[in-house]
């Protein structure tokens, strides 16, 4: 199921598929949308710290 928002009736069925009670579907599904909203959210934090930097730049000087 590609639904973020499944209507009653497709809680009730994927409820019944995982034995679980239609409520808990519906918690899921919104925990879900709001950790994806998180998501787009976050900056990505994909650079060095400075002392990481400032290590690279010693060992390049030291090649150098």
């Amino acid at each position: 199921m590609e639904c973020p928002n499944p209507d009653e009736a497709q809680r009730a069925h994927l409820g019944r598929e995982l034995r679980v009670e239609p409520q808990h579907i519906k918690l899921w599904f919104k925990n879900r949308r709001a950790q994806m909203r998180r998501a787009r959210h976050e900056p990505v934090d994909n650079h060095l710290s400075d002392l990481e930097n400032d290590e690279i730049d010693s060992e390049n000087d030291e090649i150098h």
